[in-house]
Order: C-alpha cells, then structure tokens, then sequence
C-alpha cells in the first residue's frame, strides 16, 4: 500500500494506493486538512501497517485504516506540532523505537523536541531550542539506532547549522556549522509590533532595524504575504526561511523592513489586506520608525496578489516590487485555473464565481487596476506562469503605468540561480532608491 496526501487546496485528506491488488484506490472525504508541508511531507506509516500519521500544523493525528476514523495523536496548549523524527533508512515504519518524537514550535520563538508513544500517551516534552528548527523531510531524522535526533536549525544570525540531541543523556552537540564568519557580522535588530484593526483586532508583525539603530523615521519595505498569521519569521535569518530573500540586504543599507500578519476572512481578501496593512503602517510612522513619505511594498507568489490588493486601494505606497505572479489579479480568469484553491484554499473564496459572482469580482484588483498609482518592478522566471506575469504588466503598460517586468531564463517559481538572485537585488536596489531615496548606509 503506499499512503498518500492531497494538496492543502484540495482539502488535505489522505488516500492509499493499491498497486498490487485489485482493491480500487480509497480516500477520505473529511477530516482535517493534514497538508501541513505544501506536498513536501508525505504521511508515514504505523509499524503494523493499520494507522497512517499526519498533521495540520497544529495537532498530528493517526487514521485508523480499518474502522477509517481519525484520532489525536499530539495536542498541547500553546504548541503546534509541525514534522516527525523520521529515519530515512527505517522500513519498521513510525516510531522506529518504543517512542516516536515530534517537532513543535512554541511560545516565545522556542522549538520543543516531544516523546509520544504510538497509542498516543505518554506525551512528554524532552527539550527545548532556542530558535527554529526544520521540520521538512530530512531536514530532521532520527538516528537508525534510535538514540539520536539529527536537525537542521537556523536562527538570526546563521541561515544553517546541524545539531545532534542524544535522546539517553538529553544534551545538544553542533555537528554542522557551515557559515563561521557571520559570527562576525552585525546584523539589524528586531521587534514584535502590535497594532489595532478598524474593526477591533489585535495583530502583530515583525520589524527589522538597521544594525545600530538610533532612532528616527527610516525608508520602510513592508514584505507582505496575503494570509499571514503570527510572528514566526522572528528567528529567521534575513527574516525569511529562503536565503533569496535575506532582508538583511535593505537593513544593512538603512532601510526598515516589516513583516505583519495578515489573516484573511472568507471572500474579504481587499478588505482585510487593506485594514491589516494600512493599519500596521499608521503604527509605524506613529511610533517613530517609518517615514511617510518612503513606504514600498513587496510581495512573492500570493504576495504579489496581496500587493495588487492594497496598490488598487492606497496610494501611500512610493514603489512595489512583485515576483512570481501565479495568481491571476482577475480572479474569475484564476478560478479556472485553480477551482479548488477558490472554494476551499488558499483563494479563499469559499465558492464557485456561479454561486457569489460579486465576491470575485469585489476582490479582483484587475478591475480597477487604473487606480494604481504606484511604480511597480516585477521579476518572473520563465517556467513559472509566465501568461499570468505578461497579462498583468500588459494591462498595466496599456493603462500608462510605470512599470517594468524582467524574466529569468529557466527560472522556476522561485528565482535561484546565484547570478540571478544577485542580478534581481541590484534592481530592486536601484528601483527603491530611484523612489525613496537615498538612505544614509
């Protein structure tokens, strides 16, 4: 049998594949959206081959294939289990040992190293880590002799070291540091704002500081991602978990970059990005660390959307950078392309353009894009929905737009070719300092 999950769009569930039987293929039709890696994690298989283990990146749960009902496996106040300990060269199946271990990130940037038997007692947190912790396949294994926890960590200052935790003696050993000579650097400080919505909630954001801050208003890059919650980029190196986009690149030349969390309602995607994002910015300039006058804007993939979103809502926005747009600004034409991602994902609709016309098209910045004032430098590569990043600067070249699109050849949704992570900053370098200024650094 070999176990299998649908994508977080298509609800999570999981399926079993029968390749050498005439038994048809089976797949829940409920339960919790258990897609907790973006297709990266599948799920593991008990020892006695009954149960099937996964998680929604909250709580992790067993299916019982017989009686084909979920239970809790993990569950503690104030953590979410996010991967297993997992050996890649074990066929005993999950937990190799007496005991399974499970990753969870918890209060205050803490990682916790937990202990469940398979029944699911026992539960028992074993350590704790300062910083964050890679739950992704192979990114965190236990040991073939199952007395060993091997993990990838990064933290603030070091985008990558690899640690050892010795289950018996329960002590920490680096085994990996890649990256010495940033011990040396200085890099930007660190903030949690919180701020109040128009309409009453309570959100916080990251804020990263040029190194030896002073004080006073600084040129402000927001990095926006539509669907956002809480503060986990805290403890990431250059505020993000991929080293393409270390944001230690603006602080270290004057600028303050903010992160905020924005959560999104069902069909209110316009609506609760501008209250989050606007709001967050008065907070900003209230409190003294952005300057008015030199605010842009960024956004990756959904990001991109989330800043068509607020450009066709506010004009307080100097310059915007856009990469990877796989998300069509028209959402009727995204629909199409992503029916599942409308109705129950990361679209966010929670219906078909037949049942709630008036949603897609209140919520589709392509209509009104003859609002958008602001420049706008967009980076695509080549293989990655390249129609959706053409149509988009098409119909704002047509509409006398300043904006500029530079394609990477072979460059997927993410653009990783070294020269072309350098070629792409040294724009957005340029493009910012052409629309805000000079900054000190």
């Amino acid at each position: 049998m070999i176990a299998y999950l649908t994508s977080r769009a298509e609800g999570g569930y999981i399926g079993i594949l029968y390749p050498r039987s005439e038994r048809k293929t089976w797949r829940t039709e409920s339960g919790p959206n258990l897609d907790w890696s973006d297709g990266e994690r599948a799920p593991l298989w008990s020892k006695n081959s009954r149960e099937v283990y996964a998680g929604d990146g909250k709580k992790v749960y067993a299916l019982d294939l017989e009686r084909r009902a979920y239970r809790t496996l993990a569950e503690a106040p104030d953590w979410s289990f996010q991967g297993f300990f997992a050996s890649p060269l074990s066929h005993r199946g999950w937990p190799t040992g007496e005991h399974g271990f499970l990753v969870a990130s918890g209060p205050e940037g803490k990682t916790g190293f937990w202990r469940v038997s398979e029944s699911g007692a026992d539960l028992k947190l074993m350590e704790t880590y300062q910083g964050s912790v890679s739950s992704s396949p192979y990114r965190a294994i236990e040991s073939p002799d199952s007395r060993r926890l091997i993990f990838y960590t990064w933290s603030v200052k070091n985008p990558g070291n690899i640690w050892s935790y010795d289950i018996i003696n329960r002590s920490m050993t680096q085994v990996v540091e890649p990256n010495p000579f940033l011990e040396l650097e200085h890099f930007g400080e660190r903030k949690i704002i919180s701020w109040e919505t128009s309409d009453g909630r309570t959100l916080h954001g990251v804020l990263l500081l040029p190194p030896e801050y002073k004080g006073g208003p600084l040129p402000t890059v927001l990095w926006v991602y539509g669907g956002t919650e809480g503060t986990s980029s805290l403890n990431a190196f250059g505020l993000e978990y991929s080293s393409v986009f270390n944001f230690e690149v603006l602080a270290s030349r004057g600028y303050a970059v903010f992160r905020p969390e924005i959560p999104i309602r069902a069909g209110h995607q316009m609506e609760d990005i501008n209250k989050a994002v606007l709001s967050a910015v008065d907070t900003l300039i209230e409190q003294g660390y952005s300057d008015p006058d030199r605010l842009a804007v960024m956004g990756q993939s959904y990001g991109s959307y989330t800043v068509l979103c607020l450009l066709v809502q506010s004009q307080r926005f100097k310059a915007a950078v856009l990469t990877a747009s796989v998300l069509n600004p028209d959402l009727y034409a995204a629909y199409m392309n992503s029916p599942a991602s409308f109705e129950d994902g990361q679209g966010n609709i929670g219906a078909s353009p037949w049942e709630k016309p008036e949603l897609y098209y209140r919520n589709s910045p392509y209509f009104v894009f003859d609002r958008i004032t602001t420049p706008i430098l967009m980076g695509q590569g080549s293989e990655d929905s390249l129609e959706i990043a053409e149509g988009t600067f098409r119909a704002l070249e047509s509409l006398n737009k300043d904006v500029e699109l530079r394609i990477y050849d072979m460059e997927d949704h993410v653009i990783s070719d070294p020269s072309n992570v350098v070629d792409f900053w040294r724009r957005r370098l340029e493009f910012l300092e052409l629309h805000l200024g000079k900054t000190p650094r």
